[in-house]
């Protein structure tokens, strides 16, 4: 989804106001309910949380100039690759072979026969992370497009590719 990332494509605007902020929480909490306990480790208590827009559709929340979370225009968020590296168990898990990996890594979207194993349950519309099989990291985020249950016998689209390993929104973590 992120190929490339501009410089001049990120605007950035000022400290999140802790209203805004408050919101932003809740909604990462009702997205991903794993967060809560751990969201004041993700958006740190006194530290300023910058807003960055990217195009019209985007915003991109950081701290310390890290990337941490991304809102899309429809107000769905999700968080960076690294922050899903950095805590693992935040989002549900789904296990894809080598097969997989390199369509995907492309910015494939995952389709449902690709799936290999899908340890905990999740609804369409949830945020997961895409891990290959027998590793704990994800190389992917996205967002379910049909629920585990169907994708066990379904064809078609099972997840939108967000993000990916060394998309620009992974090399953003490096620092805006």
């Amino acid at each position: 989804m992120f190929q490339k990332l501009p410089a001049e494509k990120l605007k950035k605007h000022t400290t999140l106001k802790s209203n805004l902020l408050t919101k932003l929480k809740n909604q990462a909490i009702k997205e991903m309910p794993l967060i809560e306990g751990i969201i004041d480790e993700i958006f740190p208590k006194k530290t300023p949380v910058i807003v960055y827009s990217i195009e019209q559709h985007l915003k991109l929340y950081a701290v310390d100039n890290k990337p941490v979370m991304v809102e899309l225009g429809t107000g769905d968020v999700f968080p960076m690759l690294r922050t899903a590296i950095d805590y693992p168990g935040l989002l549900p898990v789904i296990y894809v072979d080598e097969g997989a990996v390199n369509a995907l890594l492309r910015g494939a979207d995952l389709m449902a026969p690709g799936i290999k194993l899908v340890p905990k349950e999740f609804e369409a519309g949830a945020i997961v992370q895409v891990n290959l099989l027998d590793c704990d990291h994800p190389f992917m985020i996205g967002q379910a497009q049909m629920s585990s249950a169907e994708a066990k016998n379904a064809k078609g689209i099972a997840v939108k590719n967000l993000t990916i390993l060394r998309d620009a929104l992974y090399m953003a973590h490096n620092g805006l």
